[in-house]
């Protein structure tokens, strides 16, 4: 079960590296975001059975209830065919109807949660690492997170029957943790690659996350922009379209991605010499790959409570330095 597109690419590399252990894989697209489904479907691939929740709730007069009500009724439907020799893979352990899903299924059900970029680190290191067992997922704010509560309860997984796919280094002596070999991927690109000679520069939601306000975020974007001012700089932008983005849009190269951005590089074959973000774990997945020598920034904004909410997880410097072809820095930025 996958909600985002990033998630799907973990399925598929999943599907690759356990293709001989099961005969039939099952896809199923749960997503409230329409545009999500096309780029879901053009990294899945034509060779699966999919199953797909459309929200078709506009002619209802209450659309939030009755939202809920169905999604709940889909994912019940779901749990009920699975049985107990089945094998189930959620997008994310911290999405609340992946865990909706995952609490409802048999208990005899091997269960995994895929890799989401940084939340799977976040996730393991706040909750796993802190010696906790019993995992109930945040709720959203607002009506929407009281309707589900009222409707579906809160799920409570025993993470200690959960397996963890992921190509995060993140506990060499859990047996939990399975390591993402990146077999899908790295196929893309066994013809060759190019390199390009810049920056790609993975932007993130920063003002939508309420982080920085349009204003600042872009004072921020100068700042960063002039760093690498004698350097070919691009920002890569992934999946929103937002207001903000006109403001980079005037002055510098920006291009846009509907895919992730290991997908679409590796499907463009096509790497630059140099990665740089706020916090985005596409920068280590890339350099896992191990293609040519990169180097990668990853910037902390320095203002108010932002250090607390973009984190640099002093695990990647140690997983960096065990790749032979790549370089972390770690950069602030302030406002002042």
């Amino acid at each position: 079960m996958v909600t985002n597109p990033t998630q799907m690419l973990n399925a598929v590399e999943a599907r690759k590296q356990f293709s001989a252990e099961f005969e039939k894989f099952v896809l199923i697209i749960f997503t409230d975001a329409d545009s999500f489904i096309p780029s879901i479907q053009k990294i899945a691939g034509e060779d699966w059975e999919i199953i797909l929740f459309k929200d078709r709730f506009d002619q209802y007069w209450f659309k939030p209830m009755t939202r809920v009500f169905f999604k709940k009724k889909f994912l019940q439907q779901i749990s009920r065919e699975l049985k107990s020799e089945d094998t189930l893979f959620i997008g994310n352990i911290q999405h609340f109807w992946c865990c909706v899903l995952g609490g409802r299924v048999n208990a005899e059900c091997k269960k995994f949660t895929l890799d989401d970029g940084l939340s799977m680190l976040t996730f393991y290191s706040r909750f796993i690492k802190q010696g906790n067992r019993y995992w109930s997922p945040p709720l959203a704010k607002g009506i929407r997170g009281k309707l589900e509560k009222w409707i579906c309860g809160v799920p409570k997984l025993d993470t200690s029957k959960w397996f963890f796919f992921t190509n995060l280094e993140l506990n060499q002596n859990d047996a939990r943790i399975i390591r993402s070999e990146m077999r899908y991927t790295k196929g893309l690109i066994d013809s060759g690659v190019s390199v390009f000679q810049g920056v790609y520069f993975i932007e993130q939601p920063i003002v939508e996350l309420g982080i920085l306000n349009k204003q600042d975020y872009l004072k921020l974007m100068n700042k960063i922009a002039l760093y690498y001012q004698n350097l070919n700089l691009e920002f890569i932008v992934v999946r929103h379209r937002s207001a903000h983005l006109q403001l980079l849009n005037e002055f510098y190269r920006v291009v846009e991605y509907d895919l992730p951005i290991e997908f679409q590089l590796s499907t463009q074959r096509e790497f630059p010499q140099r990665l740089a973000t706020f916090f985005s774990s596409a920068i280590y997945n890339i350099a896992c790959l191990q293609l040519s020598e990169i180097e990668c920034d990853t910037w902390a904004i320095a203002h108010g409570e932002c250090d607390e909410n973009v984190l640099i997880h002093s695990d990647l410097f140690g997983w960096f330095r065990s790749l032979k072809n790549a370089k972390l820095n770690v950069l602030k930025v302030s406002l002042e």
